[in-house]
């Protein structure tokens, strides 16, 4: 969703439903063209996980997710009833430090984000130019750091 508001639709997105500023937008697209070396590792890994999730699966995981916001509407609107502020964690995880601005991808992708992965995925895809080299358990992969070394480069 962020990806087709901030990127793809320049600022707007293809949901809005008051005015857009075209000349904003022409200037956003020429910014983002122009500057691209300037983009925070943070977004462009944003960019790249989105770019390929959507190319994965076309957009069902987003159309999933939009399927049950009446739902999640519903039920936040049900607990206000009752609550005047609801408090809970935007991440299922304590945020992780932010990675200084010259880390590595490696670095970044995957020392950032191993434990997660450990917590939601069984099995482990190790790809070498685009080529699946091996198949292990992530929570092999998690805990052998000689695995690390050899597949991940950390």
């Amino acid at each position: 969703g962020a990806m087709w508001q901030m990127i793809r639709g320049n600022g707007y997105g293809m949901n809005y439903r008051g005015l857009f500023d075209p000349e904003l937008m022409e200037q956003t697209m020429r910014g983002w063209r122009t500057n691209a070396h300037a983009t925070s590792q943070t977004l462009k890994f944003v960019m790249l996980c989105a770019e390929h999730a959507f190319g994965h699966t076309g957009g069902a995981t987003y159309a999933r997710a939009t399927n049950v916001r009446s739902q999640i509407n519903a039920a936040v609107d049900t607990a206000l009833a009752d609550h005047d502020v609801l408090c809970y964690p935007t991440l299922p995880f304590p945020a992780k430090e932010i990675p200084s601005s010259d880390a590595t991808v490696d670095e970044y992708a995957v020392e950032q984000n191993l434990d997660f992965a450990a917590r939601i995925a069984r099995r482990s895809l190790i790809l070498e130019k685009g080529e699946i080299i091996a198949e292990v358990a992530t929570a092999r992969l998690r805990g052998d750091r000689e695995l690390q070394r050899k597949y991940l480069a950390l």
